[in-house]
Order: structure tokens, then sequence, then C-alpha cells
């Protein structure tokens, strides 16, 4: 049995943290305070108690998972075989659970690609925003190309030359990117592309957990790999070098909206670290009144 294992200190730094509690103002909730739509389309993985989802924290409309990673076909998210999950007043023990959720109702979509059921679901988002013409504040966050690695033919088709563990990274990543392009081109084709702020924030370096795979395999990650295309780690390891989970992409549409990026305009790929802490108090001055108990970051 593993030794318990006492970190005061660790534990003082999170008493005096702030959670997030309904108390707690977000982004979402100060626009839907000054009249703009707010959706969630994607993963949330910030709670699974009715207190801690989306639609307590100023989402009007939800759709997706709740848990860190679900099967891309059925939904379904394998827990590790020790991990408590409370879902609904129920309490289970490394047992998968169908875990796909609209405006907090289960709904069952069984064989539908999610990366594709986000796209589908965001650009019906914009389209009826954009009808309604209400401004609005829509965040998706797409679970690809995290685990487990699944992608449909099609997309693997383009890759077939490569090994297979490049090749089905490549096609999420692939699928991931005609996902994001879906979503600009309706903004596009709804006229409100120019009038509407969009970040585009990455997560951090891949996994080498056990459900990489989904077949028991722990890919082993020598610091000499780090940064270079080995399977899929296609970035390094946060964790493993101080760059990965720190420096990551964020492009920003219109340009003029953040510093001189890679292609030499304004706010496409900035060079400088970003953080998505920025958002929150610099974004409500983009035509709404700072929510109380913010300010600008020093």
């Amino acid at each position: 049995m593993m030794p318990t294992v006492r970190t005061p200190r660790l534990d003082a730094l999170a008493a005096s943290g702030a959670l997030l509690t309904q108390d707690v103002p977000t982004l979402a909730s100060a626009l839907r305070e000054v009249g703009y739509h707010t959706e969630l389309v994607g993963k949330w993985h910030l709670g699974l108690t009715p207190e801690s989802r989306a639609e307590a924290h100023g989402f009007a409309r939800t759709f997706g998972h709740l848990a860190g990673a679900v099967d891309y076909y059925s939904h379904i998210h394998y827990s590790p075989n020790n991990r408590r999950v409370t879902m609904n007043g129920e309490t289970y023990v490394g047992t998968p659970l169908h875990d796909l959720w609209e405006n907090g109702d289960e709904v069952y979509l069984d064989g539908e690609y999610l990366t594709d059921l986000v796209a589908e679901r965001a650009t019906r988002a914009v389209r009826e925003a954009a009808t309604a013409r209400s401004p609005f504040f829509l965040y998706v966050p797409f679970n690809a190309p995290h685990y487990p690695l699944h992608a449909p033919a099609k997309y693997k088709e383009r890759f077939a030359h490569l090994p297979w563990d490049q090749m089905i990274m490549a096609a999420m990543s692939s699928a991931l990117d005609d996902a994001v392009g879906a979503v600009m081109d309706e903004l596009e084709r709804q006229g409100v592309l120019d009038n509407t702020l969009v970040l585009y924030m990455s997560d951090n370096g891949p996994s080498r957990e056990i459900r990489n795979w989904m077949d028991g395999t722990q890919t082993p990650i020598p610091r000499r790999q780090l940064g270079r295309a080995q399977g899929p780690q296609v970035q390094p390891v946060r964790g493993r070098d101080p760059r990965a989970g720190h420096r990551e992409p964020a492009p920003r549409h219109p340009r003029g909206t953040g510093d001189r990026g890679a292609d030499g305009g304004h706010g496409r790929v900035p060079h400088r670290p970003p953080w998505t802490g920025w958002a929150m108090p610099t974004r409500p001055r983009a035509g709404a009144p700072r929510p109380a108990g913010t300010g600008p970051m020093r």
C-alpha cells in the first residue's frame, strides 16, 4: 500500500486559492449579464456535480462531455480501475461511463465521430446567433487530438504512407483542422467574421498514459526525443520540458488583436508565451462592462 505523503505547503496553497464556485464570475457569466448569448460546445472537465457544470457558470446552452476524454464514437469515458467517479448522485469505481450531455440531459449519438459532432453543433450555434442578431460568446473546447486515438477512415487514408502511430495522430489533427475551418467558414457565411474575436488556444503536450493506445501500452519518451515527431509525441511533454504547457500556439483573429505574429502581421501567432487567463480581465472591455472582482493583468 502506498504510504500517505503529507504536503502541508501544497495544502496551504490549495486552501488559499480561488475555487470555481457559483459566486466567482467567468467570462461566460460576465458577458451573459450584458446580453450575450453564451454557449459551450465540447469538453468541460471542470466538475461533474450540478454546481460544477457549465450551466452553473454562465452558459445558457451546452453540448459535450464532462470528463477529460471519451471514446470518439461511443462517447464512453474509461475511468482508471481504482478511480471513484460520482455522477448524478451515484458513485462508480473504475466503471466505463457514457458521457455526452446536452443542456444537462444525457444524449446518445452512438457511432458519430466526436470532432464532427462538436463542429456541427458549433456551426449551428453561430448560425442561430447570427440569425437572431444576438452578440454571442461561443466556447468550443475540442477534445481532439486527446486520447483515445480514433479517426474516420477518410482522414486515415490521407496519411496511409505513415507508420500507424504517426498516421492516426496526423488523421486526428487533420480532422480537427477541418472542424475549426467549418466554424470559421460559418462565421464568414453569416457575415459576422469581421466583427468576431476568435481566440484559439492549444493544450499541453502528448500523453504517456496507458489509455493513449487503448491496448495497455505506455509509450516511453526519452529526453533526447522531446520536441520531435515520434508517434503521438508531436510536441514536448508537459513536465519534461519547460516550454510544454506554457509556450503554445495561440492564433487570434482579426488582425490587430495581439502582438506581432510569425507572419509579420498582428494577432496571428504571437511569439510571446500566451496565458489563457488574459481573456477574462481584458475581453470584457470589448463592448461589455468589467464584472465585479476583476481587474487588468499586471
